[in-house]
């Protein structure tokens, strides 16, 4: 325990022990629904140090003599045990379940047994409860008639629900009725022991009456055989009711609150429903505690079920808590998840958190690993795809690297590359697209090359390739360095006209090619009529998505942004809607940056395994790593750069140029998803993926003969 904790437990403890009073009890041990499983009940009652562990060795001994745990055995510090019902029905031993409490009510001595009606007592007293007894069960009885004899009025369980059962069970409070008129005082706070047990919990409209008046109402009717009344048989009913347990926030904690407040306690303990992941959950602030756990081994239709959980809350004088922890095994046990703290003094509220999936924090991360795994898998078409152990396209460039190039279509486009001094090799990369990625008969490609030293001397000798190199051109700032971007593509422009094509491409050296490119591009772009340029690549420069995905990201964000505020509704109830709403929106940004990050072009690939390519209008300047142009708009477009170009002021930038020009002469389309990559982006720089790129680089099997 820190300093910290160590001070606050001494100012709490000299705050409120401040006299002689006796202390009632030391401790309180509730157990939930037990539906018939006299072993784990037994366990649950020894996980508390309640009952010796001896029992465990005779349970079947209904008149066993009870032994109370060490830690109960104290006439100073008494033990109150309660039981929050439905002992009976699902399970093999639920008449040795009512007589092993009753024992341990005959032999309480300085400490306390209560026993709180459920839903099943009810059904069992009216005879209701057919499709939820066993075969089993009947057979313990002795038979269907003294089954039936035995909760029949004056039978031995009726007896003993008339004299011994409460409808509900309080521990402190002071009431105050709805009708009263006067003032209805402050929720208590949780350090209060005031509490109120019940099977499934006390709603607002009962609140005319206190506990004592609904618990002697309820004794009357059980005695005068009147229990089709809304009391025993409604879904409002104390045996019946859900709402703290399945309702949302804000159907639950107005109600639980208003009721806690007439009845002046701090809290609720409820059972009836079964919590996910078999362990005991909070909710409300701490105000409303669920105890159940499926605790039955007969259970099986909740996976966490069969856990013998027994719920204590440790008293420091006769109004106040120091701890509310749950147990799931016994003291000596000291393995995770056996123990559970629920309120501290020195820490509060601990277990807030409901997980409605069911799922426990390593399953959930092995779902997101798997869906990853599966998104690496499905995009092993991506270039640099770690998951290609088999060199699918590695094998794919040697088998074409040096064929033949045979006849090609009159309607193939002209593809212009231009290459510059580099560094990094990317003119290898995109050959090896050109000749990987297109089956033969491939277009003509045309290289300018101003002395791009990566460039490999087969290249010159390659049929379908021809390799025109021109002078370097002197880059000495910025603006010069545009201007050589012009006179690229003046040059390409030109190679163009001198092709009787209807098309022409043009490329930078720094882009790879998609798989089945030229396939691609002649299908979806060679029919068009109207455009006067279509972008074969628009990017963020970033992560290969464009800005006309942008809808697509916010759809993503808000849809996120609304589950998780949907789901902590739920599962933090302490969260206000404004700090639910954050941590949603947080989760969508987090989301939308990894899609960024790890899926480039290959998610986009992933996700058109169709056709695979649209024509989109596009607003985006941008880009003029790939760009096509019909042979009508060649011309034209030469001139107008051709005459830019050889003006004083200085060139304001390729790309919006042929854009705004592009705009008076047609439409301008992009293709969705981009034809091509542009891998310069990605290992220029750094903090840009350069790791991937430096693998193409180093591993010549990837290049293959291109590599020098």
């Amino acid at each position: 325990m820190t300093f910290y904790r160590l001070v606050v437990l001494a100012a709490y403890l000299a705050a409120t022990v401040t006299s002689s009073e006796p202390l009632p009890f030391k401790r309180i041990v509730a157990v939930a629904d037990v539906h018939g499983d006299q072993r784990n009940l037994i366990q649950a009652l020894e996980n508390g140090r309640v009952l010796s562990h001896k029992h465990l060795e005779h349970t079947t001994d209904a008149e066993q003599q009870v032994e109370w745990h060490a830690d109960a055995s104290d006439p100073a510090e008494p033990v109150m045990v309660v039981q929050l019902g439905d002992l009976i029905d699902r399970g093999p031993l639920g008449l040795q379940c009512y007589r092993l409490m009753q024992n341990l009510y005959a032999a309480e001595g300085a400490n306390e047994v209560v026993r709180v009606l459920g839903n099943h007592e009810i059904l069992n007293m009216l005879g209701m409860a057919g499709r939820y007894v066993t075969d089993e069960d009947v057979a313990e009885f002795g038979g269907e008639s003294a089954r039936r004899e035995s909760w029949a009025p004056g039978g031995e369980i009726w007896t003993m629900i008339r004299d011994h059962y409460e409808l509900v069970h309080i521990y402190g409070g002071s009431f105050a009725s709805k009708y009263s008129g006067g003032q209805v005082p402050e929720l208590l706070p949780l350090a209060r022991a005031d509490t109120i047990f019940v099977h499934g919990g006390v709603l607002p409209a009962l609140t005319d009456r206190s506990i004592d008046e609904l618990n002697e109402q309820a004794s009357r009717m059980i005695n005068d055989g009147a229990l089709k009344n809304p009391l025993f048989l409604s879904e409002s009913s104390p045996v019946w009711s859900r709402v703290y347990a399945l309702g949302m926030d804000e159907e639950a904690c107005p109600p639980l609150i208003d009721v806690l407040r007439h009845y002046g306690v701090a809290r609720m303990v409820v059972g009836h429903t079964p919590s996910e992941g078999g362990r005991m959950k909070v909710r409300c602030g701490g105000r409303v505690i669920l105890a159940d756990v499926a605790l039955s081994r007969w259970m099986a239709r909740y996976p966490h079920h069969g856990h013998p959980a027994a719920l204590e809350m440790t008293l420091v004088n006769a109004t106040h808590l120091e701890r509310i922890e749950a147990h799931y095994g016994s003291e000596n046990d000291t393995a995770p998840g056996k123990h559970q703290l629920l309120w501290t003094v020195a820490d509060g509220l601990i277990e807030s958190w409901r997980n409605p999936l069911g799922y426990r924090w390593y399953k959930v991360a092995a779902v997101a690993a798997g869906l990853c795994l599966l998104f690496l898998i499905t995009s092993t078409s991506w270039m640099y795809n770690p998951l290609d152990v088999k060199g699918a396209y590695k094998a794919r460039l040697h088998e074409n690297y040096m064929e033949a190039s045979g006849e090609y279509f009159a309607a193939k486009p002209t593809m212009v590359v231009m290459t510059v001094e580099r560094k990094e090799p990317y003119v290898q990369a995109f050959l090896w697209s050109f000749l990987a990625f297109n089956p033969e008969p491939r277009p003509h490609l045309f290289i300018i090359n101003r002395e791009d030293p990566n460039l490999p001397r087969e290249v010159y000798n390659m049929e379908g390739i021809t390799v025109r190199n021109a002078t370097p051109l002197a880059a000495t700032g910025y603006s010069q360095w545009k201007r050589a971007l012009y006179l690229d593509h003046i040059d390409a422009l030109d190679i163009c006209l001198q092709e009787d094509r209807p098309w022409c491409l043009v490329f930078e050296g720094d882009t790879i090619l998609t798989v089945d490119f030229v396939e691609k591009f002649m299908r979806y772009v060679s029919h068009e009529k109207d455009a006067a340029m279509v972008k074969l690549f628009v990017s963020d420069h970033w992560s290969g998505w464009s800005a006309v995905d942008t809808p697509l990201f916010v759809f993503i964000l808000l849809a996120v942004t609304l589950l998780v505020a949907l789901y902590l509704r739920r599962a933090a109830p302490l969260l206000s809607w404004k700090e639910r709403y954050l941590c949603g929106f947080c989760a969508g940004l987090f989301l939308v940056c990894i899609v960024l990050v790890i899926s480039k072009q290959a998610f986009e690939r992933v996700i058109h395994t169709g056709p695979g390519v649209d024509l989109l209008p596009t607003t985006v300047d941008a880009s003029s790593v790939a760009t096509a142009y019909p042979r009508e708009s060649v011309r034209p477009l030469r001139e107008f750069l051709q005459d830019y170009v050889h003006r004083e002021s200085d060139p304001l930038g390729l790309d919006l140029e042929q854009y705004e020009w592009a705009k008076g002469h047609g439409r301008v389309l992009r293709t969705y998803p981009s034809l091509v990559q542009h891998i310069g982006v990605y290992s220029s720089a750094r903090s840009k993926n350069q790791g991937d790129f430096l693998q193409v680089k180093q591993d010549s099997t990837f290049v293959g003969p291109l590599y020098p």
